[in-house]
């Protein structure tokens, strides 16, 4: 199908104009003309190369793609209104003899609209439906990758307003809230993107909406169940976080079987956010009044030892803290009971 467009009747005047400088120059200089001339004409196709680059750059490009979808557009509905002039409504009496189309009038327009002529018309018409196959297909991939750049562009603007570290209360709020549009905008966009999952719960929580955040949260586990490894889990840590956070601490149990799989989920070679994740239970276990409070601890206790860095020292450091509270609990526990 042989449309044309603005882009490529600019390159074909270009070209056109390069090669006449050139020829131009040669006559002129093989005549005896002035030298003023043989560099001045050249500059008349250089110039417009000049513009035709600048009207195609950047931004602009936009405009220039609008302009030549705008022309598709209409050479498509002027070929549909001409192949609609030549249909024929077959008679009443005999409605499956007389042919649909006007036989003569079709390969006139054929003609008119660059689709071939006599006996090869019809090979170019195969073709061009397989190419134009090829195309909607092209095009369904770059229709989603404009959308996964759009999402990407919200991810982006709301990463800087998460950034922002306000000393005043009010302002973290509302560079939070800010945020948490922009993650919406790209959930918008992309509604499985799981980064905006992330993103936006990790934003309500920060909001005290921790039972919105589990919706998020959940959906996040769910889009990454299938590829398991440390994502899986880290979003079983968010997981159980927003349930850690439910009003009245209703919903302790959640976290910690939460955090029990994120335990699960964790491969092998993470053993400084294997320990986190069992102090973490740990506390969570306190918060529920579950005995395996003091096993969580130790666990992770076990874990920070064996890091021979300062995040292991000062894990360790929490973790003996912890047991000592949890021994004083026990203590005071009877002598609270007999008063």
């Amino acid at each position: 199908m042989a449309f044309g467009g603005v882009g490529m009747f600019e390159d074909f005047f270009h070209a056109l104009m390069e090669q006449w400088s050139h020829g131009a120059t040669e006559l002129f200089n093989q005549v005896g003309a002035a030298k003023i001339w043989a560099f001045a004409i050249p500059l008349v196709p250089a110039s417009y190369g000049v513009w035709v680059k600048w009207r195609n750059s950047g931004y602009r490009m936009l405009d220039r793609l609008e302009e030549f979808v705008d022309q598709q557009e209409k050479r498509l509905l002027g070929a549909r209104e001409e192949l609609a002039q030549h249909f024929v409504i077959p008679p009443a009496h005999s409605p499956y003899e007389q042919s649909a189309f006007k036989a003569r009038g079709l390969s006139r327009s054929l003609r008119r609209l660059n689709w071939g002529f006599g006996p090869a018309a019809v090979g170019n018409l195969k073709e061009a439906t397989e190419v134009s196959e090829k195309r909607a297909r092209l095009a369904a991939r770059q229709s989603q990758e404009h959308q996964k750049r759009q999402a990407l562009a919200h991810l982006l603007l709301g990463a800087k307003e998460a950034a922002k570290n306000h000393s005043d209360p009010q302002q973290r709020i509302e560079c939070r809230k800010a945020a948490l549009a922009e993650f919406e905008k790209a959930l918008a966009v992309c509604p499985d993107d799981p980064e905006a999952l992330q993103y936006s719960g990790l934003m309500l929580l920060q909001l005290s909406r921790p039972v919105d955040a589990v919706t998020r949260f959940q959906a996040l586990v769910e889009q990454r169940r299938a590829g398991g490894g440390k994502p899986l889990s880290d979003a079983y840590r968010l997981e159980a976080t927003a349930f850690e956070n439910w009003p009245n601490g209703r919903r302790n149990s959640e976290a910690s079987g939460s955090l029990t799989r994120a335990i699960d989920a964790l491969p092998a070679g993470y053993p400084l956010e294997l320990a986190l994740l069992h102090e973490h239970q740990g506390w969570v276990r306190k918060k529920a009044g579950v005995q395996l409070a003091s096993k969580s601890f130790n666990d992770a206790r076990h874990l920070f030892v064996t890091l021979a860095t300062s995040e292991g020292r000062d894990g360790v450091a929490r973790v003996d803290e912890a047991l000592d509270l949890l021994i004083s609990d026990d203590v005071a526990r009877p002598i609270e009971s007999l008063s």
